[in-house]
């Protein structure tokens, strides 16, 4: 090995050949990037090399301790080219066989070539993209050489590949994992647990994941899963301390071994190893130093183990109410005020306590609440505090703030308490109060964490729907039953409950709460019905549930809503019209009766009396909030825009309704009068109002479409590139690049560009064949066509499927244009454009070039949201 003294010695120069990889040193044990590479030995004077001497081949630098391997360059040359020359032939020779490429790869590997390797393994994938092995070689190779996000498409290939492999899906999980990518990371490591169920490592890693994502309870089955598999498992402090963390975030109590493994001995670190070149100065005395030391130690002492001490007997326990009134609270011997706000701080004996709550009307409630005691080592480390939450009516939020100086590294995670009476609390750094804005973070810091814990304005409804967003479902469904039982005919809270058993595949529990709402809440009028209705048809019990309501308005006819409840579960307007105008004549104040009568109008395209209905829906209260944006469209359809805006402005003055659904009515009506710059206007305003003052992919949405009907060719090609930020935004990407292609009438670009997206969407797939037809291509759009009534399913249940089947045999030639016509207003005036785009895209396949322009007209002025076909329709209309 090279060595200097005072700058004399031997040393390396240049570099050539270089391959990094990132690896565990062979010599310190540290994580690092290693090093392998040509290079010089030479005779130095002042560290300036002078002689050169003999070359060598460098393996493994580590770049924190210097050691590594070396080999005279030319032995290594010859054994290189003596063991990959052939390989390389071979490879040449036998391009169609992957295994020659395999074996290529895997001896550059061996010889730390990895930058040839990684080479090597690309021209085997040009010829073979699909084969398994040199996908994941590939993909170990762009990993260890640090391209993370490189190595994952090579990874998910090889699974693709070898769907059976439970090692591939291993590694891709474990790759996202610890990347971030926790989702699919955990779809990649439940399928590799499902194919080799008694691989331990696969459930501690799919534990690890599902605990990323705060999904506690399916972490903590994986973890004592893999426990189970591997008894030397079971005691890895590492697992214990998963499992306790899990255990706490489910309020379960904790075995001895698990909070043992939790400690932090902090501030008794392991030092680290003393480095040899470095001497202690000559004038600090070995006395002196000690005396130093036991004298710090001695304080510290004195500091931890008072408070150890107090800690093992005495808890803060803050008292909070969230009721609206004030209670008394008893503890023991002692009675206290409790207000509304914020709550009271009081240091309770470790033990059991009984508590009573009181109010105006006597006694809220009575707990018996127990504070663990500690163990001396445990009040060493821990920090704790509890909570009482009177009636458990507080939802909290527990904030763990990452603080940096640079914003990309801050850190932001919340995690919802709710439906807990007591519960504990460790690591708190603000305690009912608002955490700073930023802090002073030490020199040698990244990232400081900062917890704080603190009252949230959420209700139990909106903390079940904040949980089920999470995937917390039994957590979700269990907030939405208590916010049913506290306020048992809260019309949301209800509806979030059927969404999220149904959901879960609860299919009879789903039907027992929609009955029972029904019962419950007798003068909750038709909403509750209508949940129970929708319930019903989403199980395919279509037949059951409109046999019950022709019985229920056979027996009473004089009751409105009666015939309105049942119209519902029709679908031909002929049928439906007459019931819902009955139900008006007998109940005027029925909203939801005007509103059906006004949506079975815009199927058949009577718009203006459509308009008529809903506005008599918007003055009443009770109606269904989307109905105003009906209401904008309607007015689009009938030529009306101008009479809607005073309508709007004095109906939801009257009601005081806004939100979402009012800001897209008048930006509606605002794109149809041609007022580009009030939209724009608009557009800011709800750009600032979101989150952080961003855009998102529903605003990005309108901006592309006002960019559009301002012929701002400029403006779109930047909206359809800013689109590919937003992943739930690509079917409205894919609809618009499509849309765009059909009005320049490059067809085959239009069917490309659905196939390059890899649309799921079966209306975007009608508008690719439709594509390939007007483009010469039957035979691709009749293979297409056969695969979207495949997807359709023999019996779908789903809304829009008989539309959907209805127009791609119509595509292909079968059926009349009257049928496929009929099955898109069954569906919803939403499918009427589309209908008349695809039935006009047929006419022009087939050369009948008026009838293809009448049908596009029809589609423009069906386009009733100024939005996709709407363009490609006008442009198509034109010829």
């Amino acid at each position: 090995m090279p060595f200097t003294f005072n700058g004399v010695g031997t040393r390396y120069a240049g570099r050539s050949n270089l391959s990094v990889a990132q690896g565990t040193c062979p010599s310190c044990g540290r994580f690092v990037r290693l090093s392998s590479y040509d290079t010089r030995e030479c005779f130095c004077f002042l560290y300036i090399p002078l002689i050169p001497l003999r070359k060598f081949r460098i393996m493994h630098d580590c770049p924190v301790c210097r050691r590594h391997g070396r080999i005279p360059l030319d032995q290594f040359q010859r054994e290189l080219s003596a063991q990959i020359e052939p390989l390389r032939q071979a490879a040449r020779q036998s391009s169609g066989d992957p295994e020659t490429h395999v074996r290529l790869v895997e001896g550059l590997t061996d010889f730390r070539m990895l930058a040839e390797a990684a080479q090597a393994a690309r021209d085997g994938l040009a010829l073979h993209p699909r084969h398994a092995r040199l996908n994941l070689l590939a993909g170990k190779l762009a990993a260890v050489q640090g391209d993370s996000a490189g190595a994952i498409p090579f990874y998910r290939q090889a699974a693709a590949a070898t769907p059976g492999d439970p090692a591939i899906r291993t590694v891709l999980g474990q790759h996202l994992l610890a990347r971030g990518e926790t989702a699919e990371a955990a779809r990649e490591l439940g399928e590799a647990q499902r194919l080799d169920p008694s691989n331990a490592q696969v459930s501690y890693l799919l534990g690890q994941t599902l605990a990323r994502d705060q999904r506690w309870a399916e972490a903590l089955g994986a973890f004592e899963a893999a426990a189970a598999r591997d008894p030397a498992l079971a005691a890895d402090r590492d697992l214990l301390r998963r499992m306790a963390e899990c255990k706490r975030a489910l309020g379960f109590p904790l075995t001895d071994q698990e909070r043992k493994a939790g400690r932090r001995w902090w501030p008794f670190r392991r030092s680290p190893k003393p480095s040899a070149s470095r001497r202690p100065a000559l004038f600090l005395q070995p006395w002196r130093i000690g005396l130093l030391f036991g004298l710090v130690i001695a304080l510290l002492a004195v500091f931890f183990v008072g408070g150890a001490l107090w800690k093992q007997r005495r808890a803060d326990v803050y008292f909070d109410n969230g009721l609206r009134k004030r209670v008394q609270v008893t503890v023991g011997n002692e009675t206290f005020s409790l207000p509304p706000g914020m709550p009271v701080k009081k240091a309770l004996d470790t033990g059991r306590h009984t508590v009573r709550v009181s109010g105006p009307q006597g006694e809220i409630e009575q707990a018996t609440i127990e504070i663990p005691a500690l163990g001396f080592f445990d009040a060493l480390v821990e920090d704790r505090l509890f909570v009482y939450n009177v009636a458990a009516a507080r939802v909290y939020q527990r904030e763990e703030i990452g603080y940096a100086e640079a914003e990309s590294d801050r850190t932001y995670k919340r995690t919802l308490i709710g439906l807990q009476r007591f519960f504990e609390q460790d690591g708190v750094d603000y305690v009912f109060e608002k955490a700073p804005g930023s802090i002073t973070i030490d020199s040698g810091s990244h990232v400081e964490v900062k917890v704080a814990l603190n009252g949230t304005p959420l209700d139990l409804n909106q903390l079940g729907v904040a949980w089920y967003k999470e995937g917390k479902k039994r957590e979700a469904e269990r907030a939405l039953r208590k916010a049913v039982e506290t306020d048992g005919c809260a019309g949301p809270a209800r509806a979030n409950l059927l969404h999220v058993l149904l959901d879960g595949g609860q299919k009879d529990a789903a039907v027992t709460a929609a009955r029972k709402w029904v019962a419950d809440c007798p003068d909750a009028g038709v909403v509750p019905h209508r949940a129970y209705q929708s319930t019903l048809l989403g199980l395919g019990r279509r037949d059951e549930v409109v046999a019950e309501y022709r019985a229920r308005l056979d027996a009473h006819p004089e009751v409105g809503a009666n015939h309105y409840l049942y119209g519902r579960l029709l679908e031909d307007p002929a049928r439906t019209l007459p019931l819902y105008r009955e139900a008006v004549r007998r109940d005027p104040q029925l909203p939801w009766a005007h509103g059906a009568i006004a949506y079975d109008l815009m199927k058949l395209e009577q718009d203006a009396e459509a308009m008529d209905h809903l506005e008599a829906s918007l003055r009443l209260p009770g109606h269904d909030q989307s109905y105003v944006v009906d209401y904008a469209m309607a007015a689009v359809g009938a030529g009306a825009t101008a009479r809607a805006e005073e309508v709007l402005k004095t109906t939801t003055k009257a009601t005081g309704e806004d939100g979402d659904q009012l800001w897209r009515a008048r930006w509606l009506l605002a794109l149809a009068g041609g007022r580009y710059d009030d939209a724009e206007k608009r557009l800011r305003q709800r750009t600032a109002a979101g989150a952080a003052g961003e855009e998102d992919a529903k605003t990005w949405g309108y901006r592309l479409q006002l960019a559009r009907l301002r012929g701002d060719e400029a403006e779109t090609a930047k909206a359809l590139l800013a689109g590919k930020r937003w992943p739930d935004a690509a079917d409205t990407l894919c609809g618009a690049r499509m849309e765009r292609a059909l009005e320049a009438g490059d067809y085959a670009e239009a069917a490309r560009i659905a196939e390059e997206a890899k649309t799921e969407n079966l209306m975007l797939q009608l508008y690719a064949a439709a594509a390939q037809l007007m483009a010469g291509d039957r035979k691709g759009a009749e293979a297409r066509l056969h695969d979207v009534e495949r997807k359709l399913g023999p019996d779908p249940q789903e809304t829009g499927n008989g539309a959907l089947r209805s127009l791609a045999r119509y595509l292909r030639g079968e059926g009349k244009a009257e049928s496929a016509l009929l099955a898109s207003r069954l569906a919803g005036f939403e499918y009427l454009p589309h209908a008349y785009f695809l039935l006009g895209a047929r006419a022009a396949a087939d050369g009948d070039a008026a009838r293809a322009r009448a049908w596009f007209e029809k589609s423009r002025a069906r386009s009733l949201d100024l939005d996709f076909p709407y363009f490609a329709a006008t442009a198509r209309a034109k010829g």
